[in-house]
Parts: C-alpha cells; structure tokens; sequence
C-alpha cells in the first residue's frame, strides 16, 4: 500500500488517514487520567515508546514497552519528507505540574516518545512543514472494525514557541490536537480515538509537524488498536444470551 506525503500547512500539526478505509477521529480529548485509556471491545495490540524493558499497564490495557521503528504484524514507523531521520524512545518527559499528578503508570506511558526530525526551515507562521511520519498498523482483516487511539504529549520544559497544535485528518475537517495544553513545561497533550473498518491488513495514518520553530518534532508517545464488534453482532450476542436465559427460566 503506497503511503501520501500529506500536504503541509502552518501552524499545526496533523493526522491524516491515508488508506483506502479512511479513520473518523473523534474530537481531541486533554489527557487527565488512566480512564483515557479506551477499554472498548477487544485489544488487538498496545504499544508505547520507552528504553523500558517489558509492560505498562494503564486502566487494565497492557502497552508493550517498545524501542524499535517496526513490530512485524503490527506497527511499522517511518518519516516522511521533510524530515531526515527518526529517533526512538526521546524523552519528552517533565517532572512537575500536571505531569507530575498522573498516575505512575500513565507518567511511564507518556514520559518517552518515538519522532520525526530534521525537517528545516525559519519557522514563520506560514512556512511548510518540517517534520512528518506515517504509522502502518498491520495484522487487521479485511471488512473488521477497529478503533485506534493515539497519544501526543510533550511535557518537556521548552520554550513556549516550540509547543504546538495539532490536526487529524485536515483535508476531511478533523479536530484540532494540542501537544502541550497552555504550551507550559510540566503541561499534558491530548488523545485522540478514530474508528475505520479495514479494506486489507493493513491501516496508515499520517502525522505531520509544522510551522513553529525547526525543534518542533513529530512525535508519538503511544498507541493501542482494538477489534469492535459491527453493531449486527453485537446485537446477534445479545439475542443469543437473552434465548439462554429464557430457556433456563421455563
């Protein structure tokens, strides 16, 4: 499947589908809790991008501690133009603020990052972008329906000028994503859940940083893809558990 280098714009950063089975993102949600991390039918993975060694667990969703750009079966990361490089497991963490009042499993979850850099440019408000990746998810079924949730969070004591916003899907009237609400050191980012329904085995979505300073990155703190039952299904469980508990009460 051929990946689109999304089309840049100021001031924003984005997310955009660019498979065949396009996402509907919901809007942006302020990170504030463990019950952020959705629970909604079955986990197909969960990753987060750290130099820890094994699992963190956040709201009983297990995140498998991650520091490479590829899991064979379920992600592939890799940097889109402008951007030169990637680097895995980049500290974005502050330990103060909001950050600080998470729970320590959640602050494990969002402390580290996978990102896209070395895109240039002056950083005017309206310049083009200077750093892009694309997310592959892998291991889906054809005509199954999904829902991925994304982190973006940098909590990093940076100059305000360096924090940004974000947008999923723009060309499609996505919400706005903010990585760092009230560009403070110590402040938390946003989630964002989508939902598609595959057309392979395969799903991309593309994140992309611009306008802001030349330090801006594209980063990822950590994702999760859940298998959700067609609403047809779901209504076939429920009528087959009704049927037995008829039966048993005659």
């Amino acid at each position: 499947m051929k990946i689109r280098t999304a089309v840049l714009s100021a001031c924003l950063l984005s997310l955009a589908s660019v498979s065949q089975g396009a996402i509907t993102w919901q809007s942006a949600q302020n990170i504030t809790g463990d019950s952020n991390v959705s629970t909604n039918g079955t986990s197909l993975y969960a990753y987060n991008f750290t130099t820890a060694a094994g699992t963190t667990t956040v709201n009983g969703v297990g995140f498998t501690n991650s520091n490479t750009f590829s899991v064979t079966g379920a992600y592939t990361f890799d940097f889109l133009s402008p951007s030169t490089g990637r680097a895995t497991a980049s500290d974005s963490s502050f330990n103060g603020g909001q950050f600080s009042a998470l729970s320590s499993s959640y602050q494990a979850l969002l402390g580290q990052s996978i990102r896209s850099t070395g895109g240039s440019g002056a950083g005017a408000a309206n310049d083009s972008a200077f750093n892009a990746y694309a997310l592959t998810l892998s291991g889906l079924t054809a005509g199954s329906v999904y829902e991925v949730q994304v982190w973006i969070s940098d909590s990093r004591n940076l100059d305000p000028a360096l924090l940004g916003l974000g947008h999923l899907d723009r060309g499609a009237g996505g919400p706005l994503v903010d990585y760092n609400v009230g560009n403070a050191a110590g402040n938390l980012g946003q989630y964002v859940v989508g939902t598609f329904t595959a057309t392979g085995t395969s799903e991309d979505f593309v994140f992309d940083a611009f306008a802001a300073p030349t330090a801006n990155v594209a980063l990822l703190n950590a994702f999760q893809v859940r298998a959700i039952p067609e609403p047809s299904a779901a209504l076939l469980a429920a009528a087959g558990l009704f049927a037995g508990i008829s039966r048993r009460r005659r």
